[in-house]
């Protein structure tokens, strides 16, 4: 299949860059350091609670800075992955060879997903293990510790594919390199300040309560969509709940198949308009 060698080219190319190193040895001591701080810090009060709970806490500690992370490396490795090369002339050789520009979107979007992956994993990795050690032996042979240590390391994937596909669709959508830069930074932005919008909302509509509809808006960024599913996904492992906007709310729509369709539409929607674009694009 074609855009296997984009991918494959993608990758490679990736691969001899100095970014893809750096990018590897950031990772490395951004898990290590964290996980390490977890386990260092927290291992005395590891001692009075079951392993299980120490090993879940260590899992979460790693996630929010790790994933904040991810989303600001994919924006930075996707932003020019489509229009960046049309600027430069080469999408014109690119697609010379037998390669169709879907071929060209996916491959893209596998190519960089898969430089991400392969570092954010294998530092994961170490990271959780140093932290389990420090924490004990027996959280490392914690069940319930592995089993949310792996569904969190497979939700990593998912979160990589989410934010490579906005990105590589934004960079597919836009002609030109500061348009990209500024569509991506300001969907980050979005994203930090968009509670702050519904408590503004909430506020001046004097919603008093928190109605149960507000379950959509709330949920409805990338990033808000991906914590409630992962928080719900990894609840169903233990017996630990974990926090999400769901809370109490009866109506059939705050569920995690709605934060499902949410993160599905985030990934499909933004290339369906980008692959649009750049198939009517006159190169």
């Amino acid at each position: 299949m074609s855009w296997i060698a984009v991918a494959r080219k993608d990758f490679r190319d990736a691969i001899r860059s100095r970014m893809f190193w750096a990018l590897a040895i950031v990772f490395g001591l951004l898990s290590i350091g964290i996980g390490g701080a977890y386990g260092y810090f927290t291992d005395e009060l590891a001692a009075s609670v079951p392993a299980s709970e120490a090993g879940i806490g260590l899992v979460f500690f790693v996630q929010s800075p790790i994933t904040i992370f991810i989303m600001f490396i994919s924006a930075i490795i996707c932003h020019k992955s489509i229009v960046g090369e049309w600027e430069q002339g080469s999408l014109k050789l690119l697609l010379s060879l037998p390669h169709t520009r879907s071929d060209v979107i996916l491959g893209k979007i596998v190519g960089r997903a898969g430089v991400i992956a392969v570092p954010a994993i294998g530092s994961l990795v170490l990271g959780l293990g140093l932290g389990a050690a420090l924490l004990g032996g027996s959280v490392l042979t914690s069940v319930d510790f592995l089993a949310v240590a792996a569904g969190f390391l497979v939700a990593i994937l998912v979160y990589i594919a989410l934010y490579v596909s906005i990105f590589v669709g934004v960079s597919a959508i836009t002609r030109s390199s500061s348009l990209a830069v500024a569509g991506s930074v300001a969907l980050i932005v979005l994203q930090f300040f968009w509670s702050v919008i519904i408590a503004l909302v909430t506020l001046l509509l004097d919603l008093s309560g928190d109605p149960d509809w507000l379950y959509i808006p709330q949920t409805i960024m990338p990033n808000a969509a991906f914590n409630e599913l992962l928080n719900a996904s990894l609840s169903a492992m233990t017996e630990w709940p974990l926090s999400a906007n769901a809370g109490d709310i009866d109506a059939v729509y705050a569920s995690p198949w709605t934060a499902a369709v949410i993160l599905l539409l985030w990934i499909v929607v933004p290339v369906a308009i980008g692959y649009w674009r750049f198939k009517n694009a006159d190169l």
